[in-house]
């Protein structure tokens, strides 16, 4: 082949290739409606990892990893929540996929209520003797 026709066929390929990325956008594109969740707990973010297209992290007082799929819809707005909650300091409600792996796949998180977060910073301050 000649230089000439394989520029054009590069061209044409990556033409291709720009088309298909505009119609599959890959944020918040993925329900999960089909798969259970449960209550998981009101639990403190820490150390939120954002890689990709999820984001991995630490929900303390809990053992285990967690991730978000930032693909799933609703999910950049449960992301944004989790960095203030890591910024702030302060708890948030969690709900779980209900799916045997890990890291096990956060599915909602909620922020607190007042009443919730007073209980909280009591049991976490130390107790006067």
């Amino acid at each position: 082949m000649k230089k000439e026709t394989l520029f054009v066929i590069a061209i044409a390929f990556c033409a291709l290739l720009s088309c298909n990325k505009k119609s599959n956008a890959t944020k918040e594109t993925l329900t999960k409606d089909d798969v259970p969740t449960q209550y998981q707990g009101i639990m403190q973010p820490g150390s939120l990892q954002l890689k990709n297209d999820s984001v991995t992290m630490a929900l303390y007082p809990s053992a285990p990893m967690y991730y978000l799929d930032l693909r799933l819809k609703g999910s950049s707005g449960y992301y944004a929540l989790l960095k203030q909650a890591t910024q702030k300091n302060i708890p948030v409600r969690i709900w779980v996929f209900k799916e045997d792996k890990s890291p096990i796949e956060v599915a909602k998180v909620e922020p607190v209520s007042d009443e919730e977060l007073l209980q909280w910073k009591k049991a976490e301050s130390p107790r006067e003797q």
